[in-house]
């Protein structure tokens, strides 16, 4: 059996931050053929994608019947069936309305395991099969595939592709697990707990059961922790929830929304008491180059007030016109990230594409080296999201999963300095730079810069190649 997987264009297929990037969002001209078919949804997007779409699907169509014509030739190949279609798949509703699928390369007599396997790996969702489904999102009752033709059955409409949901199958029992991580929990050695949660357990419930399971006192749950979720989709968001919050709700809810949000979501236990201080600190970018520090701080006033001024500015890169604003105020950080965000210094956009990163720094952004074991060395990530094609887009979303997305820094969102300054006090550790030579050659400048401001001002740095021109990965000795 042949499985082949296809995606449209990167900077549409992930939604981490991929719309803004690539500007696609924007008022419907013409609502395609298979949503006017559905009823009761919006439509948000031009034609002209979704006639992308169809062509990168009908290339990928046509190679692959070029590839089956040649196979079938061969006498050697016995026993395996190239009857093949593409369908485009939509992982919620949040997709819908957005028009975002992906087209996939299906056997047309695979069973629905099969096409379910298929649906998860394009979307990179490492679960088991067994907890999805798939509807056809053109029938009026959204009806599930079913063996042994599932694909026999889905509507079709003239001169278009099959359209199917990715759904995750609520259970009977309206239970399901939930996977808690610690964040700066003294004691806690596991990298997460997986705990059995129903519909009506709420936030609270969630954490004691966390807690018994982190071997440490359940009692004390909602006096000394909170919950936080944290989704990876788009960058790194977090949101503090209620006690009185349903966490079994808002993973359905999520999953309702999109199969890969909810793969990308994260509950974090975290100690509710900061030991270090109610600091927060912005980082702010795109000012003019070698200004004096009055000159700095004069300018940000303007656009902050006297009402929301920083109680101190700095460390301060001058080459670059960028700093530091620390905060002990919480409701006039959050205030001066707003305002930040639309200020504009001489006809331009103060801070870039989101060049700012509202921190907190003993728990959010920033590593205290008390944390670290001595045998560990922590590793900073740089993803450039555009490089080769918007590769990196891929790559972000799985280093955030794979590692503390607090680890792993977009080099659109204020370059390589908030992930030098987060890193400043760790006295070793290794840096991953995932980009062209661009890229490369932009974090060792800014490394060679700011790296005598470091405790390590020398980091080991490896490379994963996805720009066009590679030299200096080619000619770079290995680590």
């Amino acid at each position: 059996m042949v499985h082949v997987l296809a995606a449209r264009s990167v900077s549409e297929e992930f939604s981490s931050g991929c719309e803004g990037r690539s500007g696609s969002g924007g008022g419907s001209t013409g609502a395609p053929a298979d949503q006017e078919h559905r009823p009761d949804h919006k439509q948000h997007r031009d034609r002209s994608s979704d006639d992308r779409d169809e062509a990168s699907a009908e290339i990928l169509h046509s190679f692959l019947a070029a590839v089956t014509c040649t196979l079938s030739t061969q006498p050697e190949v016995k026993g395996v069936s190239f009857c093949a279609e593409v369908v485009k798949i939509y992982d919620g509703e949040g997709a819908w309305s957005r028009r975002l699928y992906r087209p996939v390369v299906v056997g047309r007599g695979w069973s629905e395991r099969e096409l379910v396997a298929a649906a998860l790996r394009a979307f990179h969702v490492a679960r088991e099969p067994e907890l999805f489904e798939l509807t056809d999102a053109l029938a009026a009752d959204e009806t599930p595939l079913r063996d042994p033709t599932p694909l026999a059955h889905v509507t079709r409409l003239p001169n278009k592709r099959p359209a199917l949901f990715l759904r995750f199958k609520e259970q009977e029992t309206g239970r399901g697990e939930v996977r808690v991580y610690p964040g700066r929990i003294a004691g806690a050695g596991d990298t997460y707990v997986t705990v059995p949660c129903g519909g009506d357990d709420t936030v609270a419930d969630l954490m004691a059961a966390a807690l018994e399971r982190f071997g440490l006192d359940p009692s004390s749950a909602t006096q000394d922790y909170r919950c936080s979720e944290i989704l990876l989709d788009r960058g790194v968001s977090e949101r503090v929830l209620e006690e009185e919050e349903r966490p079994w709700r808002i993973v359905v809810r999520l999953a309702r929304e999109s199969v890969r949000r909810m793969e990308l979501a994260r509950f974090y236990l975290q100690p509710r008491r900061d030991p270090h201080g109610p600091t927060l600190a912005l980082f702010v970018a795109s000012l003019p180059p070698g200004l004096s520090e009055r000159n700095y701080e004069n300018i940000l006033v303007e656009f902050l007030g006297t009402e929301n001024k920083f109680t101190s500015i700095g460390p301060i890169y001058y080459e670059y016109g960028s700093m530091v604003i620390t905060y002990e105020d919480a409701s006039k950080a959050v205030r001066a990230l707003y305002a930040l965000r639309e200020a504009k210094y001489e006809d331009k956009h103060l801070l870039g594409k989101c060049a700012v990163t509202l921190q907190r720094p003993p728990e959010k952004r920033s590593i205290e080296p008390s944390m670290v074991p001595s045998n560990v060395k922590p590793l900073l990530v740089f993803v450039n999201v555009k490089s080769g094609g918007c590769q990196g887009l891929e790559l972000i979303s799985s280093f955030r999963k794979l590692l503390n997305p607090y680890q792993v820094f977009d080099l659109e969102n204020g370059g390589p300095l908030p992930g030098l300054y987060v890193f400043r006090h760790i006295p070793n550790y290794k840096i991953l730079v995932c980009g062209g030579d661009g890229t490369i050659g932009w974090v060792l400048q800014c490394l060679d810069n700011v790296g005598q401001d470091s405790q390590c001002s020398n980091p080991p740095c490896a490379i994963v190649p996805l720009g066009t021109g590679l030299c200096i990965s080619f000619l770079a000795h290995p680590l």
